[in-house]
């Protein structure tokens, strides 16, 4: 999303987007932008934040990731739009807002609207797709033309439970082979052979179930692990839901009893405690855990990588394949004392973003400016041309649209010209928005960037524009002051948020929390029931994540229309400095709620006025539902 003073329409927005286009066409050459047609594989993967060492963290074993990444572009910054994994892939698969698609959980369907492998299928591409890419896959021809196995993914996730000895389990016992995610590695690389071998053209889709829960690793993955516990040391307060955060955007837990690890998963655990209160920090002994057995599944996946990149060294694949792997959403591993997604924090929603294109000339860089999952389908678009004139137009999606599908226009932006571009100097581009060598900032360095907070009006907080910030400075721009939005529903019954407003705080006025939250997954159905809609309160949080900051507004929502309430007053609102961040950062931020602080009164007035522009002139809702 991009926003220069006040936001244009979405129609503008394309068009000033495409103008663009068409100047770097006219600079660099038509054929920067005929890319051949190549084979595509798709990773997707379940809950999985950019916890690889790729993202700044070098204690983690991920070398296959640093393979892929030294023959991609890097997207440092990449968020979803919802962190819940069936409207988080709609939205994805369709390029569209989850307003768009009308999917903020599990209840309902992307359709009418086309996945974007409906379009290779079409095209004349032999597609597969092995594990989860969509939530509900089925066997669907118009998608998959060659062959689909999910491998019963949600019962299998399901039948683990009652194997699981705790909350993480490492197993000693079961084969490598015999797990899914290594399954459904086999099945992909098994079919791209074939199909290579035949000469057919591919797009293979790879959805590993991993590090979703149940988190259920190999042992050797986990015992890799076991000298680098020094890794997950936190603060207190890191591990704690943040006081002034408001409870609307707290949501836990992936269980409700955390089961401690018993001779490294070998046997049932026999201490638990239970999780879930508003103000009940995590141990770091549950954090520890938790982040251990995330760590071993990463590291498995990351093998699974290895298998992959194998093959196309094999099959000397490289200059006929394009990749991209990302995520649906992330997940919070105890911090700010939560164990689950469903978030607008960091942890749930930012996600790796890896994209690999033989044409491309920025092989091993980075791109740090935030990007959505929505910019993928555009950039699908522009990087598999069926003609120059329809990678600028995006004529190829509505014309190759199967029988019964909607095409609308994707609502992303392309992220090809810093794939595909030629480089293109930009002496007002800085060299890089991190520290030379990625080393994190001291506290000295983040007290110094941050100096302010009391002191000057808005903490010299800034949302003027300013330059892009690419790590690459030959990397051509896709705008100024980009951000991401991330959204999240929620409902609450209004006799539960009174009780915890009349008995929710200690002697002095200080918020004990000692509750669970009263907010929970919201049901369409409800809507239909005028006494159960009036019985509720309905908010839906949308969340602006810029370079520098953070802001979050939870608007009320017409649970007829379906669409927020813009004219009344938010619920709640929230702004988080990420001035002076580096990757090594992330996790250890959005601590503190600046929007009540006198100093930042007039940012948090520019962002709300942002954050509401958008919404009433670049967000199509989809409308009330039928039946």
């Amino acid at each position: 999303t991009r926003q220069e003073g006040m936001m244009p329409s979405l129609s503008g927005h394309l068009t000033v987007f495409l103008g663009s286009v068409l100047v770097l066409l006219t600079l660099t050459g038509t054929a920067a932008w005929q890319a051949n047609k190549t084979n595509f594989l798709f990773i997707m993967y379940d809950d999985l934040r950019p916890e690889m060492s790729i993202y700044g963290n070098q204690d983690m074993i991920t070398p296959n990731f640093e393979r892929l990444a030294k023959k991609s572009v890097v997207f440092d910054y990449a968020f979803c739009q919802i962190a819940v994994c069936n409207p988080s892939r709609d939205s994805l698969l369709t390029g569209l807002r989850p307003d768009t698609v009308g999917t903020y959980g599990f209840q309902w369907s992307f359709r009418p609207n086309m996945a974007f492998p409906a379009l290779f299928a079409k095209a004349g591409y032999r597609t597969a797709a092995y594990g989860k890419i969509l939530h509900w896959d089925g066997d669907d021809k118009n998608i998959w033309n060659h062959d689909q196995w999910d491998g019963g993914w949600y019962d299998y996730q399901g039948a683990e439970i009652p194997l699981m000895n705790a909350s993480n389990m490492a197993d000693k016992i079961k084969p490598v082979e015999e797990f899914r995610d290594y399954m459904f590695t086999s099945r992909a690389i098994d079919t791209m052979r074939k199909l290579h071998a035949r000469q057919q053209l591919f797009m293979v889709g790879l959805g590993f179930k991993l590090p979703h829960l149940q988190v259920h690793v190999p042992f050797k993955y986990f015992d890799m692990y076991r000298d680098k516990q020094h890794m997950w040391n936190r603060r207190k307060k890191e591990l704690k839901f943040p006081n002034s955060a408001p409870v609307v955007s707290h949501k836990c837990c992936g269980h409700d009893v955390f089961r401690f690890m018993r001779e490294d998963g070998g046997k049932k655990a026999v201490k638990s405690a239970p999780i879930g209160k508003v103000g009940q920090p995590f141990t770091q002994q549950m954090h520890t855990e938790l982040s251990w057995g995330y760590a071993a599944a990463v590291t498995f996946l990351d093998a699974q990588i290895g298998r992959l990149l194998d093959m196309i060294d094999e099959l000397e694949l490289w200059q006929n394949i394009t990749i991209v792997l990302t995520s649906d959403h992330g997940m919070h591993n105890g911090e700010k004392g939560m164990w689950q997604k469903w978030t607008t924090f960091d942890e749930s929603t930012r996600v790796p973003l890896l994209i690999s294109h033989p044409n491309s000339p920025f092989h091993g860089q980075r791109y740090s400016d935030p990007v959505e999952l929505i910019d993928v389908f555009p950039t699908v678009l522009d990087m598999f041309p069926v003609s120059p004139a329809d990678s600028v137009s995006g004529k190829s999606c509505q014309r190759l649209a199967p029988d019964m599908n909607v095409c609308l226009p994707p609502q992303g932006k392309s992220l090809a010209p810093v794939i595909l571009g030629t480089p293109v100097s930009d002496p007002s581009a800085p060299s890089a928005r991190y520290p030379q060598g990625g080393a994190p900032a001291s506290k000295k360095e983040m007290k110094k960037r941050t100096k302010g907070h009391n002191k000057k009006k808005g903490g010299g907080l800034v949302i003027a524009p300013s330059p892009p910030q690419r790590i690459n400075n030959q990397m051509p721009s896709l705008g100024k002051d980009l951000f991401a939005v991330t959204q999240s529903w929620r409902c609450a019954f209004k006799k539960d948020l009174r009780r915890i407003e009349e008995g929710g705080k200690r002697p002095g006025g200080k918020e004990e929390r000692d509750f669970m939250s009263p907010w929970f997954e919201c049901d369409r159905d409800d809507a239909k029931s005028a006494q159960k809609r009036d019985g509720q309160v309905c908010v839906m949080g949308y969340s602006l994540r810029y370079a520098v900051a953070r802001y979050t507004i939870w608007l009320h929502w017409d649970r007829v229309k379906n669409v927020p309430q813009l004219t009344v007053p938010p619920f709640a609102e929230e702004l988080y400095d990420h001035r002076g961040e580096t990757l090594q950062n992330f996790t250890h931020l959005e601590l503190t709620n600046l929007v009540h602080r006198p100093e930042f009164a007039e940012v948090a007035r520019r962002f709300k006025a942002k954050a509401l522009h958008f919404l009433e002139h670049d967000v199509k809702f989809r409308g009330p539902y039928n039946g």
